[in-house]
């Protein structure tokens, strides 16, 4: 089973998605990718946590993205390959999907996706939708935005390539 961990840097060093994606990389991690219910909520309750913490709303990036073609959304990480090198590799998304708002094919900047997470003042997590996945702009680092601190979520199920 994987494990998540949620990041939420200092306000003067939120990163892009790239810079969160290169700081997970380096810690031989991935942004996180989801496949199942079960993963939803295990992830969104992990920042549910966090911004009952913060007091304020998380927006964490995941590793999804589509090309500028405005095709479908991927799975964007990493795989070590034969020669312990790390590459990029990306997967179809696969039902269940998470959507808050559907992607629009015709936004220019919307490219990588978050999950986003409100602040709930009963702290009851029951009363959190799971559909949080946001479209947003991949070289946008949100500072804060909306009353959310703005993070990425790393997971350390580095697959090894079969390549």
């Amino acid at each position: 089973m994987a494990s998540y961990y949620a990041l939420i840097p200092d306000a003067d060093n939120y990163l892009n998605f790239q810079k969160a994606s290169e700081y997970c990389k380096l810690r031989n991690k991935t942004l996180s990718t989801i496949s199942s219910f079960e993963e939803q909520e295990k992830i969104s309750k992990l920042a549910f946590n966090l911004s009952q913490i913060n007091r304020e709303g998380a927006r964490l990036w995941l590793g999804l993205v589509r090309k500028e073609n405005k095709e479908k959304f991927e799975w964007k990480y990493h795989v070590i390959d034969e020669n312990d090198q790390k590459v990029d590799v990306t997967c179809d998304v696969t039902k269940p999907t998470f959507w808050e708002r559907a992607p629009d094919p015709n936004t220019m900047d919307t490219d990588c996706a978050i999950l986003d997470v409100d602040y709930d003042w009963t702290g009851d997590f029951d009363n959190h939708d799971l559909k949080n996945w946001e479209p947003v702009n991949c070289f946008n680092s949100l500072n804060g935005d909306s009353g959310h601190a703005h993070g990425f979520l790393c997971t350390d199920n580095v697959p090894v390539s079969s390549i």
